[in-house]
């Protein structure tokens, strides 16, 4: 049976057409990251597999701007044993919404027929929704990024389409409603001029939702960020992130704070980079503010939250960031100090968790601890390694940020 086994990352293909000829194509594919959200998780942990089809090759062709999408299945043989094979049609249908503009019908289809229709009658005519944020170069292509919410004619329906890249690309992903106005939509795109013909090629995307805070303000949080494999490592995530931010601080009298969902630790790393030039480039004197021998004061967040609205947690993640760019690597007294202080704020943050979970464990039975994992008599075990791994991770990645970062973060 193992003959029948496919690992679904392996034989899940996607690509993006803009010309009928390009169907026959075996170049450009690429494949998702995760596959578990569509065909299952295994209890075991392994790698997701498809089953009843020899020789699988699961390919998904997306029209490249209106994202129409054709699925075709191919195998040599199927399994006719007694285990039903899985449903692959079913298990990628079921992401797909019924449009109304369209009878009804699923964006996604198996008729290659169909599909050619779509790409011919609409790839050509499109134009992207909302209105243009900015545009801008790399390697001489063009992009351009725009922005919508469900208020924006065919909005509903063409988000609908292209965020079941973020089932593929974003672990625990969900779909989102952009019917509520709350909901904002930054879309990238490469734009080709060909025989005096704009085209449109999709790129990526990034949701933001405005969160009421009390009393007439809001917290704008960064739900979902994505760029498309063929357009990775070309710094097109950092434009959305900051086009985002430019945004959100439009409405700063409005903005508590700027949050993100949940972040993947590579997203994190980059919005620290984002965060750390634009403090750069937007606090006066940032070398004096950020010197080596000075403590994350009030006074300090105070000003980065006014600037950038910065949360605090992200502030002295910032803060600290440059105080390591800022500080004489060959003074070792100094290298020490700066160790120390973040040495210092990672203890009282763990013993303060440690008070925490003794306060909590007064109010619960014996297996409601156990069941949360709260190690109450663990003075020194768990709670020493997980100080001790903070601190490593604290102090040897702001030194491998500075150093390696992609963002210039030169004043």
């Amino acid at each position: 049976m193992e003959d029948y086994l496919s690992v679904a990352a392996e034989v899940v293909n996607m690509r993006l057409v803009s010309e009928v000829d390009e169907l026959q194509s075996e170049d450009n594919f690429f494949g998702p990251e995760f596959t578990h959200q569509v065909f299952g998780q295994k209890d075991d942990g392994d790698e997701m597999k498809i089953f009843g089809y020899k020789n699988l090759c699961v390919k998904l062709f997306y029209a490249a701007a209106s994202l129409h999408s054709y699925l075709s299945i191919e195998y040599d043989e199927v399994y006719s044993g007694d285990t039903e094979p899985d449903d692959i049609v079913k298990a990628i249908m079921e992401y797909m919404i019924p449009e109304e503009s369209n009878r009804g019908a699923l964006s996604c289809t198996t008729s290659e027929s169909q599909f050619l229709d779509k790409l011919q009658s609409e790839n050509s005519s499109f134009v992207p929704l909302g209105r243009e944020v900015t545009r801008y170069s790399v390697a001489g292509k063009d992009f351009e990024i725009f922005m919508y919410d469900g208020e924006t004619p065919g909005a509903i329906e063409y988000h609908n389409r292209m965020q079941f890249f973020t089932i593929w690309y974003i672990d625990g992903a969900n779909y989102i409603d952009i019917s509520d106005s709350k909901w904002k939509v930054l879309s990238l795109y490469q734009r080709e001029e060909t025989g005096g013909t704009t085209r449109y090629i999709f790129v990526g995307l990034l949701t933001l939702y405005e969160y009421y805070a009390w009393v007439q303000h809001i917290r704008p949080r960064i739900s979902q960020c994505l760029v498309l494999p063929p357009f990775q490592r070309q710094g097109h995530a950092s434009r959305l992130i900051q086009e985002a931010y430019n945004y959100i601080l439009t409405k700063k009298d409005m903005v508590v704070d700027i949050a993100v969902e949940d972040p993947a630790e590579e997203f994190s790393r980059l919005r620290d980079a984002i965060d750390v030039s634009n403090c750069l480039k937007q606090i006066s004197h940032v070398d004096m503010v950020c010197a080596p021998s000075r403590p994350f004061t009030d006074a300090i967040f105070a000003m980065m939250k006014e600037k950038l609205r910065l949360g605090k947690e992200q502030a002295r993640k910032v803060f600290e960031i440059l105080q390591w760019k800022f500080l004489d690597k060959t003074d070792r007294k100094a290298v020490k100090c700066y160790r120390l202080s973040i040495k210092r704020r990672l203890g009282q943050t763990h013993w303060r968790n440690k008070s925490d979970k003794k306060k909590q464990a007064k109010f619960l039975k014996p297996e409601e601890i156990e069941a949360l994992g709260l190690d109450v008599d663990d003075d020194t075990g768990s709670i020493c390694v997980s100080f001790l791994a903070s601190f490593y991770i604290d102090t040897f990645a702001y030194r491998r940020f500075v150093q390696t970062s992609r963002i210039n973060i030169r004043k």
